[in-house]
């Protein structure tokens, strides 16, 4: 060990040789830079995620764990501009020999299947209508290809179709098909000739293997042709055709409302009734929805429907009321209220036998009064405070289902609880009261009850939620199936409008848009990568995988404690001689908050460690002391000697450190140091 004095650093004069290439003198690597970088990644994330990270440091984490920035922007109406257009809505279903036909009114240029038909001209111009509006969105390409085709094969004849890509359209390719004109053909032609158009579609999307095809009505335009007259011969060619493999799906499509009733009424006089009774557009919507989703396990059946909870005609209605039981309070209260009749008020004080605040996720049943149904569950809810409300709407779904299966009951509907001026998220409500009725199969097996959600139909965004939801519970159900057998005996999962549902998995994710940015693509791309893996994948259970748990001290542990407490979720350690984890389990919507809390301090633990690793290395290698007039000589701590050894390094004149609460500013060039308390110390730096 050698000792030596420190004079005058900042003028090149020490007793020491010792190089900047000696310590490095650089900060911890974790990419802490504010700098964008030339590479980035945009990830879309749905509105729930949006909510959860507004609380959570997203950015901290993922610049401690990959080194690129994590940037959250909020979507702009510009951004979201296709979620607010105009919900698509299916009229009529049926299958026949294999084939599913459907009505839908909706925007052909947004509308979700593997190709669509444009109504072209023999030259493909693509000049105005339907034609225009698809190059408008799908892009230049189209034009390109399109010419290609004339000039390699000539004019598209009356009645054929040729294919092009579509690209930025949300289908993989365009059908360019060729109807008549009305009028400048012989009639019998012009019909002849839109038969041939349906059949030369239909041979071109087997051609291209397309299994989901959207019509429009085709010639019905500006080509003149007979409104119900053209959609008759749609409809009748469509039923004529041979029997193919491709299509297995075709949707007739329309934004206009005059057409959608064309189409739909000639479906039900050529085809019959549709399988789902809905009565479409025409029809009365409070009392007869335009789809259903059902999840059937064991004698349960989960059913969604859109109508109005007052109009149900189920055993059993659920209600949600305020802690007083004012009836008048509440848009779902109140509109059973008016239905029911003033005695439904009466009924209820009765109940509360003059009790005036009723607990939270208590559930009163009185009888329904002039309401469809024979029994009304009035349940307490709260406002939306995150673990605490989750948990109350928890127990409120599981007395209502174990009142109804107490009370012999077959049939009962919910509201979508909380989703109003209780500011439950949309999707945590949808999330919750779809796995409590699961939960509630399971456990009583031999329960016969048809559960309906039924959901106010001008709430889209409910409507979404509650319909995705049911998409990630029936996954999840088949996945933890054994064997297709018991996939098809234990879970069946009706979808009558699968191209609305996936439409609305888009819109619901469209709350916020993570950028990553960074110099390196492979880092963006392990970024990219877990946060897909952990926050767009609902978990019930997640396990955070890594070594600093070891070293995790009783401040963290009462950290991750408080993190339990708060999120109502339950961590479980596991410790061995090489690995060490944490096992986050609870409802999913907390599980992600705790994790990132979890991620969140295991980046500080990290930091920290790998602070003190270089502190340690350093001092083992520099020790900087002061000493009194005494020539008592004392080390400056770890932290205080790295702090100065790098402000040595950097050739600074001063630095400024904490010694046991007290400070000290070294000075370099005097070789001395004074503390708050204006003592003067000479400074000495010893290598090691």
């Amino acid at each position: 060990m050698s000792e030596t004095r420190f004079r005058g650093a900042a003028s090149g004069s020490s007793d020491i040789e010792m190089g900047d290439d000696m310590i490095d003198s650089s900060p911890v690597k974790n990419g802490f830079g504010r700098d964008r970088g030339t590479c980035n990644i945009e990830i879309e994330v749905t509105h729930n995620i949006c909510e959860i990270l507004k609380d959570c440091d997203i950015d901290y984490i993922i610049r401690f764990k990959f080194g690129c920035a994590g940037i959250v922007h909020s979507v702009t109406d510009a951004d979201s501009y296709s979620s607010k257009q105009p919900e698509p809505e299916m009229l009529y279903e049926k299958t026949i020999r294999g084939l599913k036909i459907s009505v839908w009114k909706d925007d052909l240029t947004t509308h979700k299947v593997d190709a669509v038909v444009n109504a072209a001209n023999e030259y493909l111009d693509h000049v105005g209508g339907l034609a225009k509006a698809l190059v408008d969105v799908g892009g230049q390409i189209i034009v390109r290809e399109s010419k290609d085709l004339i000039e390699k094969c000539g004019k598209v004849k009356t009645g054929d179709a040729v294919v092009t890509t579509a690209g930025y359209l949300p289908c993989t390719k365009i059908i360019h098909a060729v109807g008549p004109i009305w009028g400048t053909d012989n009639q019998n032609d012009a019909r002849r000739l839109l038969a041939k158009a349906i059949h030369s579609i239909l041979q071109k999307a087997f051609e291209c293997r397309i299994k989901t095809l959207a019509i429009p009505a085709l010639s019905s335009g500006i080509f003149g042709f007979p409104l119900d007259l053209c959609a008759n011969i749609i409809v009748n060619t469509i039923r004529t055709r041979e029997a193919y493999s491709y299509p297995n799906e075709i949707h007739l499509v329309s934004n206009d409302v005059k057409t959608v009733k064309a189409m739909e009424k000639a479906c039900s006089q050529i085809l019959g009734y549709p399988d789902n009774l809905s009565k479409g557009i025409s029809g009365n919507k409070s009392s007869s929805p335009t789809f259903v989703h059902v999840i059937k396990l064991n004698c349960l059946k989960l059913m969604l429907k859109r109508g109005k909870i007052e109009d149900q005609q189920t055993q059993v209605i659920v209600n949600t009321i305020s802690s007083q039981g004012d009836l008048t309070q509440g848009m779902i209260s109140s509109a059973i209220l008016k239905k029911a009749g003033s005695r439904l008020q009466d009924k209820m004080q009765a109940a509360l036998k003059g009790e005036r605040n009723i607990k939270a996720g208590s559930v009163i049943k009185t009888d329904a009064c002039s309401l469809n149904c024979s029994t009304v569950y009035h349940a307490v809810c709260v406002q939306w405070t995150d673990h605490f409300a989750i948990k109350v709407l928890e127990e409120v779904m599981k007395t209502c289902l174990e009142y109804a299966q107490k009370d012999k009951l077959s049939t009962i509907s919910f509201p979508a609880i909380g989703t109003g001026k209780l500011e439950f998220p949309k999707s945590v409500v949808a999330e919750v009261m779809i796995q409590e009725v699961i939960s509630f199969a399971k456990l009583n097996r031999s329960c016969k009850l048809d559960v309906y959600f039924v959901l106010f139909p001008e709430d889209l965004e409910t409507v979404k939620a509650f319909e995705n939801q049911m998409q990630i519970a029936d996954t999840q159900l088949k996945t933890k199936s054994g064997s297709a057998k018991a996939k098809s005996e234990d879970n069946s999962y009706c979808k009558m409008d699968e191209v609305e549902r996936n439409k609305a998995d888009k819109s619901d994710s469209v709350g916020s848009v993570i950028e990553l940015c960074g110099e390196d693509n492979e880092t963006l791309q392990e970024a990219q990568a877990w946060i897909k893996r952990t926050l767009l994948v609902d978990h019930h259970s997640y396990v955070i995988n890594n070594n600093h748990i070891f070293y995790l001290g009783m401040k963290e542990h009462e950290q991750l404690q408080n993190i339990e407490a708060t999120y109502g979720i339950s961590l479980v350690e596991f410790l061995s001689d090489t690995e060490a984890h944490l096992e986050v389990k609870g409802h999913p919507f907390s599980v992600h908050r705790a994790f990132l809390e979890i991620e969140r301090l295991l980046c500080f633990v990290q930091e920290e460690y790998a602070v003190k690793h270089e502190r340690e290395l350093l001092q083992s290698l520099v020790q900087w002391m002061y000493a009194d007039h005494k020539s008592n000589v004392t080390d400056y701590d770890s932290e205080a000697n790295m702090i100065i050894e790098k402000a040595f390094l950097k050739k600074e004149k001063s630095v400024e450190v904490n010694v046991r609460d007290v400070q000290h500013i070294v000075h370099f060039i005097d070789g001395n140091a004074i503390n708050s308390q204006q003592q003067h110390f000479h400074i000495e730096r010893q290598c090691k």
